[in-house]
């Protein structure tokens, strides 16, 4: 319909002039027009996942500028809801991961939750899984569940998890030889 295209159009270019500009009116008004976006794409209908990702993404962005609790936890619900409409096989499976991961870090960040930690690890260990040695991203996605495993271990020093961390950040070298 022609009121959805132009929506999707609007919210799209006021998203990207936050990004270019910081215009919080921006933000504002992308986050208004997603969350009315969202109310037209119901569970089942195919552009149901892009539009929590780009809600999600919005509701972040204030978050980080903000601080708003309310957000974060929005953001980390319609990434779990985005996750679930992609399961294992599907194409944007990985993506849909390591937001879901990265939306449950910034909520660790801030409450320090072991239950968040661990989520970080378990999405960036399947994000690890999905990204065979010869992977571009295996060296970013290594990094990250190392970054977790780190952060774990100064929380709550099991040598298993600096051993693994150490394991893995000796595998991010490796893909970068002398001169690379």
């Amino acid at each position: 319909p022609p009121r959805v295209s132009s929506l999707e159009i609007l919210a799209q270019a006021l998203g990207e002039r936050y990004s270019l500009f910081g215009s919080e009116e921006c933000l504002e008004e992308c986050i208004r027009l997603r969350t009315e976006l969202l109310e037209l794409y119901p569970p089942g209908h195919p552009q149901r996942a892009d539009s929590l990702e780009n809600l999600a993404w919005a509701l972040g962005e204030r978050y980080s500028r903000h601080d708003y609790e309310d957000d974060l936890d929005k953001c980390v619900r319609l990434r779990t809801e985005v996750l679930e409409l992609h399961p294992p096989g599907h194409p944007q499976r990985c993506s849909s991961l390591e937001n879901l991961a990265w939306a449950l870090d910034k909520r660790y960040a801030r409450f320090r939750s072991e239950e968040d930690l661990k989520g970080c690890i378990r999405l960036f260990t399947e994000v690890l899984e999905l990204q065979p040695s010869g992977q571009p991203q295996r060296a970013s996605s290594l990094e990250n569940l190392a970054w977790a495993l780190g952060e774990q271990y100064t929380r709550f020093e099991s040598g298993d998890d600096l051993d693994k961390c150490v394991r893995l950040r000796s595998e991010v070298l490796e893909l970068h030889p002398p001169g690379h």
